[in-house]
């Protein structure tokens, strides 16, 4: 941009037609435009070799809004900042762009600001560097903190703005602000821990009703003791990084997925334009929100190698699981502080950290009993075609349940745990499914599964399901209720304590025979 001229700025406007690769595309198309005269909703199916979000609304390339920023010659173009809970330390590598035809010689000043009062709690030791002419320079800062308010997924957060300060020749010629929290967040085994406690995610796929603001459906939100968001465009919060802003500021944990979505045999894995935009799309997008103290772990792509990778390609699916893994390497050589997953893909066969599960329970086995006990091995080789065997969880790894029971009002299929009563309507279909989910995140929750997403939207007739939500509750694991006359059983019961709450929790139980009392107790946890 040149001051005091007219500057043109072209831009092109594309459509995710141009996400496909007509040399290689199975309909050996001519062109792009002989694919362009057919409606964009056909080519959910269509063989994309980039980042196309086929379930919203077909978006690809920017599908964030762009601004352009004037800025001065010598400028802040990037930051990653890290923080250590264990060490109390922070961390953070910046990158200072000179446009200038000249070396320029800076001075950066970063400062941690309260992102509520807007004082600033922590200056950190100015830095001094030599940015060369039309070329770039990084520095790094490491200095311990001592008393940092912490980020916790709860209301009120705690959040920072790290506003950097670049001077030339004792003159202030760029600032800027960064927002960040606080937080660490660390693995043992297969338990996700948040600022040194184990910490557990769970939550609806979407609240129902419309909101009037961001701040409205963030209460919904708490109020049902939701504990984390997973997918694009459902959280009422907004896209891009003005949703990702509101999500560190209203407390909300989530699991950044990109715009790598599978689910309909989208992409030509054959193709190897495709792997090579998908490490291109998952670099890119990792360094836009790598920041943000929301985002626990990433989710690098919805259903890639359940869907396109299974049903269209399984001859080669071991390759598919070590091309993703190399994704997963390209994540961390952007972020290292976190883990990431493939959505419905498991562990990859072992070449994954954390193994992401859909729908994933085995086919015949007695409910709620399959709820409660995961079947658990080593990865099988060769790859099997059966789910249960080729998403086969090691225990020892975070489960994640990104999707579990997708409902959709579907009568015939509550009536084997709603009773003939879901014939009635809709409202007995929903606590049919209710029962059914309060069993999922019960069981879940028994067996310190890091976190389960519900495929369903929340109804007001879905009382019976909000209970497995509360951080602190009690759960019962048998479920039978008819016995034989003379016959003994036996409940098996868990207290649970889930967040930073630490004061003593009292359980009293009562057994009931006829509407009468004949055994109880109590203890305290």
């Amino acid at each position: 941009v040149k001051p005091g001229q007219v500057n043109e700025i072209i831009v092109g406007i594309k459509t995710a037609w141009y996400a496909l690769d007509t040399t290689f595309h199975k309909r050996k198309a001519s062109s792009v435009n002989e694919l362009r005269n057919m409606p964009l909703s056909m080519a959910r199916w269509f063989g994309f070799v980039d980042a196309v979000y086929c379930s919203a609304g077909m978006k690809s390339g920017l599908v964030q809004p762009v601004e352009l920023v004037a800025m001065g010659r010598t400028y802040t173009s990037d930051i990653f900042i890290r923080t250590s809970v264990e060490k109390n330390r922070l961390e953070a590598d910046l990158e200072l762009t000179n446009s200038s035809s000249s070396n320029v010689s800076a001075e950066v000043t970063c400062q941690a600001v309260n992102d509520k009062t807007n004082e600033v709690e922590k200056t950190f030791q100015s830095k001094k560097l030599t940015v060369p002419a039309d070329g770039k320079a990084k520095i790094a800062i490491s200095q311990a903190w001592a008393n940092p308010r912490l980020w916790w997924p709860e209301e009120d957060a705690a959040v920072y703005r790290m506003r950097t300060t670049v001077r030339v020749g004792g003159k202030v010629v760029d600032i800027q602000e960064e927002t960040f929290g606080f937080r660490e967040v660390t693995f043992e085994g297969k338990h996700c821990l948040l600022n040194g406690l184990r910490w557990h995610f769970w939550c609806w796929q979407g609240l129902s009703g419309k909101s009037n603001s961001p701040e409205s459906w963030a209460r919904g939100y708490r109020k049902l003791n939701h504990r984390f968001i997973r997918t694009h465009g459902r959280s009422g919060l907004g896209k891009g990084e003005e949703g990702m802003e509101l999500a560190d500021r209203f407390g909300i944990a989530q699991f950044a997925p990109t715009y790598i979505n599978g689910m309909y045999l989208a992409y030509e894995f054959p193709n190897e334009l495709v792997w090579k935009n998908f490490d291109r799309h998952v670099r890119q997008y990792v360094k836009a929100y790598r920041n943000h103290p929301s985002i626990i772990m990433w989710s690098l792509a919805n259903e890639n190698l359940l869907v396109n990778g299974r049903l269209g390609f399984f001859k080669e699916y071991r390759k598919w699981e070590e091309l993703s893994a190399s994704l997963i390497d390209t994540q961390k050589e952007v972020d290292p502080t976190r883990r990431s997953f493939f959505d419905g893909a498991g562990d990859l066969g072992g070449l994954g950290e954390v193994d992401c599960n859909h729908y994933g329970w085995r086919y015949g086995v007695g409910f709620p009993r399959c709820a409660y006990e995961y079947p658990t091995g080593p990865p099988v080789q060769p790859r099997p075609r059966e789910r249960d065997q080729l998403y086969l969880w090691t225990g020892d790894k975070p489960l994640i349940f990104g999707e579990v029971f997708f409902y959709s009002l579907g009568t015939p299929s509550q009536a084997w745990i709603g009773g003939p009563d879901v014939f009635r309507g809709v409202k007995q279909q929903d606590a049919g499914a209710m029962r059914y989910l309060r069993v999922a995140v019960e069981g879940a929750r028994w067996q310190d599964t890091t976190g389960i997403c519900l495929f369903a939207s929340v109804h007001g007739s879905f009382k019976e399901g909000f209970k497995s939500y509360y951080p602190r509750a009690v759960f019962v694991k048998e479920y039978n209720s008819s016995f034989f006359a003379g016959s003994k059983y036996e409940r098996t019961i868990r207290v649970f304590n889930d967040g930073r709450k630490t004061d003593p929790l009292t359980l009293k139980w009562s057994l009931v025979l006829d509407g009468k009392s004949v055994h109880s107790g109590e203890k305290t946890y």
